[in-house]
């Protein structure tokens, strides 16, 4: 039987889930609160973390943006603790690359796009060149299948 509570109700029943609700809400006013202080561009590119001691841990999405943020330390460090997260030091870690997808080829040419180019290979003068576009052709229409 399905019950009518809500998610929240379901979270702050259990002391644990309320507990990390209310922790993951915390870190996300903080990266709220950072972002706010950088302009679009490094605001899309890293991300607090969270305060740990003194320190404000930021992910950088590359070296470029870690040095950026390290050369801004000083104002921004102070222009944080007025908005009640409080660091003295920065800790910027370059967050590793996410590996690329794979990206798969779903370009497909036609039925009449094909009997085009067939017939076109048909005309070439250049054997090779006809070969060629017949091959790729074959191809086509092998991969379909």
């Amino acid at each position: 039987m399905m019950s009518n509570k809500t998610l929240g109700a379901l979270i702050h029943a259990d002391r644990k889930l309320s507990e990390l609700a209310g922790q993951a809400q915390q870190l996300m006013r903080l990266d709220a609160a950072w972002r706010r202080l950088l302009p679009d561009a490094l605001a899309e590119a890293s991300q607090a973390v969270c305060i740990n001691g003194d320190a404000l841990v930021v992910f950088a999405a590359n070296s470029a943006v870690a040095s950026r943020l390290r050369f801004m330390e000083a104002t921004l460090l102070p222009r944080l603790t007025e908005a009640g997260y409080p660091a003295r030091v920065l800790r910027i870690r370059v967050a590793a690359p996410l590996a690329p997808r794979q990206r798969e080829n779903r370009l497909k040419i036609g039925e009449t796009g094909l009997a085009a180019l067939s017939a076109a290979a048909e005309t070439l003068p250049d054997d090779g060149l006809r070969r060629a576009l017949a091959k790729f052709v074959r191809h086509q229409k092998a991969r379909e299948s």
